[in-house]
This record gives structure tokens, C-alpha cells and sequence, in this order.
């Protein structure tokens, strides 16, 4: 089992609004669209278009999908039409048949998931809250400007090799870190810190420029019990407990570029 521990840093204004421009302004941004809460992309499998739900975390594996929406049997695509945009596969995510989403839920109707699986095996990948994101497979990376504090985790998963970005959080005496996710539907806190949370006056502090003090003011987080973060995205490794999710209330004014090629995550956070 492989781990790796990332610092991100700030990109310069330019530089930042160069990547973020290519990547979420150009022609081949992908539109998402809010349902329920859940930001979720259109992709044409056979004749139809099945709603994909898309996560920074989710499925380790690659894009997911539950056997109605797919067919037993029925080979699955090597590159997704989105919206009408071609976008392959990358090297080393595979397609995951899914037990049903509406039957296990009750309700609803099925979907498939782009998850870590899919969106951390591309080198750069960008989330507007405007509603597009955009995603690259190779290629040159922004630059790395020096002298700003540590704000992001990256670490992989266990099972799959997929990575999933944390920021790093203080609260007391105690430290660990929350699972950073723009696209995610709702935040979510265990059970101890949430407790502490609300027992005390004083904030969850997260590290670095990432996010400000205030950032569960936006919405209540969802209680999870203790070790449910773990258990979902694995062990930060000398950071102390992974404690929960920033979800993309927190982050509905900040748009972010994430290089998983060299493990950074920024925003354009104030």
C-alpha cells in the first residue's frame, strides 16, 4: 500500500487564470448541471444520454454504472461522449458495473459516477461553480510560485490507485484533515470534532489559504460516525484523523484547478 503526501501552493493570478481559462473556458469544458442537489454531467452510451454524477472522491475504480443503464453484456466505451465532447478514458481507470443506485436508495433514478477513479488519473482538472468543468490528460503544468503555507493532501487509495485531496485542519490539540470536494452534494463532520465543534466557540482551522475559519457556516455538515472518512478514503499517514468532507457549499464561490500530476490543489479563494 502506496501513500503519497503532497504541499500545495498559490499560483500566481496569471498563471492561475491561464490554466484555469484553458481548461474551463475553451470549447471543450464540460456543462454540469445541479439535480438534487448532485452536480452530474450527460453521457451518450448507445443511443441515449444517462446522467453520470461526478465527485472529486466516489469510485476508486473509473466511471461506474449500474447494469439497467448498461446492459450485461453490452461493450462499454473507451472514450465518453460529455455534452458532445469526446473525453478518452485514462490510462489505468476501468469501467465498474454497479449494483442499482435507485434500488439501494429507494428512490430516484439510476445514474453512473465519474469519480477519483476517473477525474485523478488526468493531469490537471478544473471545477467552476458556474457550472463547467474541464479536465486535461498531459501536457504542461502551471508553475509552482514559492512561500505560501501547506493547504492540500493527496493520497491514494488502497484499492485502486485513485487520490483524493484533503486540506489539512487543526482543531484544539488536535489535527487531521477533511476530504476537499468542490463537486460533492453536502459537507460532513464524525462524530468527535463535530461534537467539539459545537460544545465550544472556537473554529476547526484549516491550514494554510485554503479555506477560511467560517467555511462549516455555509451549511451544517452531516454527522458521520468516527472513522467513516477512513474507512471510505483511507489513512492520512502522519497527519493525525481524516475527519470528514468539504463539499461544494464551501466552495460555491471559488473556482479550483487541481494537477494530479504533481499533487497541488488551488483556488482562487481570497
Amino acid at each position: 500500500m502506496w501513500w503519497w503526501m503532497f504541499t500545495a501552493s498559490a499560483l500566481a493570478a496569471s498563471d492561475f487564470e491561464r490554466a484555469f481559462g484553458a481548461l474551463c473556458s475553451g470549447p471543450d469544458a464540460m456543462p454540469f448541471e445541479v439535480v438534487d442537489g448532485h452536480r452530474q454531467v450527460r453521457v451518450r452510451l448507445g443511443g441515449s444520454e444517462v446522467p453520470f454524477r461526478i465527485t472529486l472522491a466516489g469510485s476508486g475504480a473509473g466511471p461506474s454504472i449500474p447494469a439497467s443503464l448498461a446492459g450485461e453484456s453490452e461493450p462499454l466505451p473507451s472514450t465518453l461522449q460529455i455534452s458532445g465532447i469526446p473525453v478518452p478514458i485514462p490510462d489505468g481507470a476501468r469501467w465498474q458495473r454497479s449494483p442499482s443506485t435507485s434500488a439501494l436508495t429507494g428512490r430516484g433514478a439510476d445514474h453512473g459516477e465519474l469519480g477519483a477513479g476517473f477525474f485523478s488519473r488526468f493531469a490537471l482538472v478544473c471545477a467552476d461553480p458556474a457550472g463547467r468543468i474541464g479536465v486535461q490528460v498531459s501536457g504542461p503544468t502551471p508553475r509552482r510560485v514559492a512561500g505560501r503555507e501547506p493547504v492540500a493532501l493527496i493520497l491514494a487509495s488502497r484499492e485502486h490507485g485513485a487520490r483524493y485531496p484533503f486540506a489539512a485542519v487543526s482543531w484544539g490539540t488536535e489535527r487531521g484533515g477533511v476530504l476537499v470536494d468542490p463537486l460533492a452534494m453536502g459537507s460532513a463532520l464524525e462524530h468527535t470534532p463535530l461534537q467539539w465543534l459545537n460544545q465550544r466557540s472556537e473554529p476547526i482551522v484549516p491550514s494554510g489559504s485554503l479555506l477560511d475559519e467560517t467555511w462549516w457556516s455555509t451549511a451544517p455538515p452531516d454527522a458521520w460516525p468516527d472513522g467513516e472518512t477512513e474507512r471510505q478514503f483511507g489513512r492520512l499517514e502522519h497527519q493525525g484523523w481524516s475527519i470528514g468532507r468539504v463539499g461544494a457549499e464551501a466552495w460555491s464561490d471559488r473556482r479550483v484547478v487541481v494537477d494530479y500530476q504533481r499533487g497541488l490543489l488551488w483556488t482562487d479563494a481570497p
